[in-house]
């Protein structure tokens, strides 16, 4: 797992129930299965980027899981289902990261002057993914990128290069 100093720290963000009613209202009124959770905490994914932002704690935080199955396509459906919430002023956070392979992460973590090859071509790769300026092609490409040949070096399971 996480260091112990990731268990330890709290970051007590304010909540906005009503905000993450109108998120089920959006995500159901798009054919998106969803139902609110009042139970689970905000998950490292979520608040790490957030702290990094707003250390103090003072911006309502409502997080959405991702949707089981961990399709791109189905994840891009609720972006795009939450996508008025942006035009209003709400920022949408999607976290990830370029990779995610806890084998070889303290390896790494003890020579951090070199970055393997292999994750250097799949961060490339990706870098060109996102680039592309024609949505559909960008899509298309985005849906179809743990098919790259170093995709699942970087990343075992989806859940952590999906936004």
């Amino acid at each position: 797992g996480l260091g112990d100093e990731f268990y330890r720290f709290k970051y007590s963000a304010p909540e906005d129930k009503a905000l993450a009613q109108r998120i089920v209202g959006l995500l159901q009124g798009s054919g998106i299965e969803s139902s609110l959770d009042e139970k689970r905490g905000i998950d490292h994914g979520t608040w790490l980027p957030i702290a990094l932002m707003y250390p103090d704690a003072d911006v309502p935080i409502v997080q959405v899981a991702l949707k089981k199955g961990l399709r791109f396509e189905d994840q891009a459906a609720t972006g795009k289902a939450l996508a008025p919430l942006i035009r209003e002023g709400y920022l949408l956070v999607g976290s990830g990261s370029s990779t995610h392979n806890l084998r070889v992460m303290g390896e790494l973590m003890m020579f951090p002057d070199h970055t393997p090859e292999w994750m250097q071509e799949f961060e490339e790769y990706l870098k060109q993914t996102l680039e592309i300026e024609e949505p559909k092609k960008r899509e298309e490409q985005l849906y179809s990128i743990m098919k790259h040949k170093t995709a699942r070096q970087n990343h075992p399971r989806e859940e952590h290069l999906i936004p």
